[in-house]
């Protein structure tokens, strides 16, 4: 995972252990889906990104967004659709 500063275009903090993956914000938190379909949290820090937990969420290669409707966290990949509800 890498982060850029928009304004300069500079890389911030560079992360492994991420692998490809997508990610929502959630205020300082970030929901990730890693193409292997586990889900993960992440806390944002000055050194980057910081692991709180990991779970297998999905059975499949999953490519989507991870999608948050109130407490919902919908996830999916191509043959499942798993909800979670979020603390």
């Amino acid at each position: 995972m890498v982060a850029i500063d928009v304004r300069d275009g500079g890389m911030v903090f560079r992360k492994r252990g991420f692998g490809k993956s997508n990610l929502l914000a959630v205020g300082s938190q970030l929901v990730i889906l890693d193409e292997s379909g586990d889900l993960i949290g992440g806390q944002l820090n000055e050194e980057g990104v910081s692991e709180l937990w990991r779970i297998p969420a999905l059975s499949k290669t999953a490519w989507t967004v991870p999608a948050l409707a109130g407490r919902r966290l919908l996830l999916r990949n191509g043959s499942e659709l798993k909800v979670y509800r979020f603390p």
